[in-house]
This record gives structure tokens, C-alpha cells and sequence, in this order.
């Protein structure tokens, strides 16, 4: 296949898999607008612990699986099936050990966590991670073949049957167990259509060489990954039970009625930060379009030994990532009180203090995120892991340090929001050492600066506009409720066309990028699409 359909190709599974991304954003978009009302704060900070729990492991399996499955598909198409079967032997017994764990343990996960009733919730958690698990061979092996259109389906299919059967669970009344019995029954669905559709199979006895050590190493680094992701959750809910019981007691013993009234104001706490940190994510979701099409591409050219065409992946990709991801966040950047009163309500007003920090931070782990599958992609899952685990560390040591000395819940919120960003900022400056070194700076310095300059300016203007309580002081009567999320939609709407529209006029996109445009929108590839080596 020539360059130019190469990149057609890359363009067409961006596009397919973008799509899925965008509903499968819908869906959690759904679900992020649902349940806070639904639930109330407290119930979302339930939702929270338990989710950033079972996220710990199920993204491993996940992105761990994915990437070494489409890893391997994409280095041998013709061993689909041998890598399909194999896979799922060592990866159901992995995942079937750790759900029959959580099934045992799930009371004394939930009396760690403050709140025996979650046990149920944890039980259906243990079902989603062994489900996970499985439906990740077959998204990977998808792929790693480049059947974008497929593995869409699947996710679109699996975002639709999860936002439903959440919001069902919990619009029954049935609290955290009834959302979480509803996401694990969405993992088995798309699960049983995936053993149902896809059923290619290996030769008896054959066997991929050299799998599983590709698939410890990938999912080693991705547990350190995912510990970096969802740390901040993990260590505020004790830190700030801590720091909530001294500022209780004043020195002198806490009553139990004292102890009741801390644990519900954590839960209030967890559910503010919470909030803002899924908000926060989006411009990260945005992105993993870009990661599930950069890594068999990349892969396979890593594979053919063509450095060349590997780094121009790379600098492409990282481009039309910050051009991505700034245009996700600059309203998040810009108006985070706004977004936050307009999705979660008054409950939930010390949130947009930490999504002033987080939206920044997610920037920098976004674009940390796709810079480690691109190192891993290219054969250094290594460094990634050693990268991981210090950005751990830095985390770790930010979260410890700043957390205690807050005073109120607004300074624990907000110090969580700056811990959270130190690391991450961390990582992304060592991801881009070590592309610089392999295949030179992955940014180009012009998109970075445009971006960087318009979208300070632009985040400034957003903080200086008048906030719906202010434009009804200014107009001296209240606003109706719709009349303020309007006011907040068009003012969003209004930073991101100023935003393309001055990206546009200072030259950010040039005749290459319409007629990448276009060789991507063509039905049909060129004849030379059809040469294959």
C-alpha cells in the first residue's frame, strides 16, 4: 500500500473509530448529566469510589489486552485466530480469578470503603472485570486487522446498552447496586455478541510465541497507568477523613454522631471532585480515537523497521492531538463554575474549583496517554512501565504533601486539583524525551504556540465574563432557568468558533491538511490501495 492511501486509511479508521468515541462520550455524557441527579452528591461519591475502583483493574484489561492482542494481530494477520484463542485461554483465567475474588471479598471491600450496603455493587463489579477482560481480546484482534468499522459497532453498541441500563438501574431507586447490576449486565451483552459474531478460531495445539510476555509487560505498565489515573480518588477519600476528623475535633474526642456527619461530608466531597474529574476526563476521551488507529499503524511500521514513516505517524498524530484535546478543554479551562452549575446543580458548587486545575491537568495527561501507546507501540513498553512508575511516585508524594495542610473542604478540593496536575505534567514532559530521542519533537512548535496563545487569551476572556448570577445582578432580577443555560451553551459555543477561527486565520490549517481531508472522505482508495506486498 503506498503513503498516500496509508494515511487515507489511518484517516478513514480515525473517523470510524472517532464516531464511536463521540457516542461512547454521548453515553458517558449521559451518564455524567444523569446520575448526580438522580442519585444526589452523596450517591455520587459512592459511584465515584466504587467506579475509580473497578477502574483500576478493568482499564488494564482493557488497554492492557487491546494493545497486545491488535499488537500481535497487526505484526501476523494470519495468526488472528492463534492470538484470539490463546488470549482468551490466559486472559479468562486471569480475569475469572480476580471476579471470584471480588465476588468473596466483596463485604470487606465495601466495610473498607465506610458502607457495607455497596457489597452487591462491588459483586457486579467483580462480573464487569471478568467480562471486560474477555470482550478486550476481541476488540483487540479487531484492531490489530484494522476492521475499525467492526470495532465500532461493538463500542457503539456496548455505550448504548451501559448508559441505558445505568440510568435505569438507578432511576429504579436501587441506588449503587442498581447502577452498577446494570453496567455489569451491559459487559456480559456485548460480551455473548462478540463470542456469538466473531468466531474465528486457531489451529489446535498452534500457539503465538512470545504473547504472553508482551501482554505482562503492556499490562504491567498499564496497572502503573491506571494507579497514576485514579490515584488522586484512592488517596483523598482517607486524607480527607482525616483531615475533616481533626478539623472536627479540635483536639478533643469525636462523637459517633460526629463521625456519621465526617463520613457524609466526605461522600459530598467525593461527589464535587468526582464530578469535575469525569468533566475534566472528556478531552482525554476525545483522544482514544487517535490511540486505537496510531497503534497497529505505528506498530507495523516499527515492525518493517521504516523509522521514517514511524515518525512522521507520530509528529501527525501529536498535532491533530493538541489541536484536539485543546479544543475539548477550552471551555472546560474557561468556564468551569459555569459547566459545573450547568450539569450537576447547586449541590455540586465546589466542584468547578477543582475542574479549574483538572481541566488543565487532563490536557497534560491526555497527551501523556497517547505519547506512552506510541512508545509502546514502537517497542518500548520498558520505558513506559519505568515512566509510569515514577509519575506514580510524583503523585504519590504530591498527593501526601499538599493534601494535609488544608484547612476546609474548598482548600482540600483545590489542593487535590494542583496535586493531580503536578504529576501528570510530570509524565508528559518525560514521554516527550523520550519520542525527541527516538523520533525527534513530537510537537510542532508553531501548532503549540498558536494553540497555547489563542486558547490563554480566549480562557482569560472566559473568567472575566459575567456568570449567569452575575448577568442577573446586572440586569437586576433573577433569570429563568433556561434563559442561564443558554447564556451558558452560546458563551461555550462562542470561545470554541473564535478558537478554530483564529487557528484558521493564523495559518494552522494549510492546503496539506484539506487535501488530507479529502484523500480521508474518498469512498474509494486509490489503485494503488490495492497492491499489497
Amino acid at each position: 500500500m503506498s503513503a498516500t492511501d496509508q494515511t487515507a486509511e489511518a484517516g478513514r479508521g480515525f473517523l470510524i473509530i472517532t464516531a464511536a468515541k463521540l457516542w461512547f462520550m454521548v453515553g458517558g455524557a449521559l451518564i455524567t448529566l444523569g446520575l448526580p441527579r438522580i442519585v444526589g452528591v452523596g450517591g455520587y461519591g459512592q459511584f465515584t469510589v466504587i467506579n475509580n475502583d473497578l477502574g483500576l483493574f478493568s482499564m488494564v484489561m482493557v488497554t492492557g489486552v487491546t494493545q497486545a492482542v491488535s499488537r500481535a494481530v497487526s505484526r501476523s494477520p494470519t495468526s488472528s485466530g492463534v492470538v484470539i484463542r490463546q488470549s482468551l485461554g490466559l486472559i479468562g483465567a486471569l480475569s475469572a480469578a480476580l471476579c471470584v475474588l471480588g465476588l468473596i471479598f466483596a463485604p470487606q471491600i465495601a466495610a473498607l470503603r465506610g458502607d457495607e450496603s455497596l457489597t452487591f455493587a462491588y459483586r457486579a463489579a467483580s462480573v464487569i472485570l471478568f467480562a471486560y477482560g474477555l470482550y478486550a481480546v476481541y476488540i483487540g484482534a479487531l484492531n490489530g486487522k484494522k476492521d475499525f468499522r467492526v470495532q465500532a459497532k461493538f463500542d457503539i453498541g456496548y455505550t448504548t446498552m451501559k448508559a441505558t441500563l445505568v440510568l435505569l438501574g438507578a432511576g429504579l431507586g436501587w441506588g449503587m447496586s442498581g447502577v452498577f447490576g446494570g453496567f455489569a449486565a451491559a459487559s456480559v451483552l456485548i460480551l455473548v455478541a462478540c463470542v456469538v459474531t466473531q468466531r474465528e478460531q486457531g489451529a489446535a495445539g498452534e500457539r503465538y510465541p512470545g504473547l504472553i510476555a508482551l501482554g505482562g509487560g503492556i499490562m504491567a505498565s498499564q496497572l502503573v497507568f491506571q494507579f497514576v489515573f485514579r490515584q488522586d480518588v484512592m488517596v483523598l477519600q482517607p486524607v480527607a477523613t482525616r483531615v475533616l476528623m481533626d478539623l472536627a475535633s479540635a483536639g478533643t474526642p469525636v462523637s459517633p454522631e460526629g463521625v456519621l456527619a465526617v463520613t457524609a461530608e466526605v461522600q459530598r466531597l467525593l461527589g464535587n471532585y468526582g464530578l469535575a474529574a469525569t468533566i475534566a476526563r472528556l478531552p482525554w476521551q476525545a483522544t482514544l480515537a487517535i490511540t486505537f488507529v496510531i497503534f497497529p499503524m505505528l506498530s507495523e511500521a516499527n515492525f518493517a523497521g521504516d523509522r521514517a514513516r514511524a515518525g512522521d505517524y507520530v509528529r501527525t498524530a501529536m498535532r491533530y492531538s493538541l489541536l484536539l484535546i485543546a479544543t475539548a478543554a477550552l471551555v472546560l479551562c474557561a468556564l468551569p463554575d459555569a459547566i459545573v452549575s450547568l450539569i450537576g446543580g447547586a449541590d455540586f458548587s465546589r466542584a468547578g474549583i477543582a475542574l479549574s486545575w483538572l481541566s488543565v491537568a487532563y490536557v497534560a495527561f491526555a497527551l501523556f496517554n497517547v505519547q506512552a501507546t506510541m512508545l509502546t507501540a514502537s517497542g518500548q513498553a520498558l520505558a513506559v512501565l519505568i515512566v509510569t512508575c515514577l509519575t506514580a511516585g510524583v503523585a504519590f508524594l504530591a498527593y501526601l504533601t499538599l493534601l494535609p495542610g488544608a484547612t476546609d473542604v474548598s482548600e482540600l478540593i483545590r489542593r487535590a486539583g494542583i496535586a493531580t496536575l503536578l504529576p501528570f505534567t510530570f509524565g508528559l514532559a518525560t514521554t516527550t524525551i523520550l519520542l525527541t530521542r527516538r523520533f525527534g519533537f513530537p510537537f510542532p512548535l508553531g501548532t503549540v504556540t498558536r494553540v497555547c496563545g489563542i486558547g490563554g487569551l480566549l480562557v482569560f476572556a472566559g473568567r472575566m465574563a459575567p456568570t449567569v448570577e452575575g448577568l442577573a445582578e446586572l440586569l437586576g432580577r433573577p433569570l429563568p432557568k433556561v434563559v442561564g443555560v443558554v447564556y451558558v451553551l452560546v458563551l461555550a459555543l462562542t470561545l470554541v468558533v473564535v478558537f478554530l477561527g483564529a487557528l484558521f486565520a493564523t495559518g494552522e490549517f494549510g492546503p496539506e491538511d484539506k487535501a488530507r481531508v479529502l484523500r480521508v472522505l474518498r469512498r474509494k482508495p486509490s489503485a494503488a490501495a490495492g497492491e499489497r506486498a
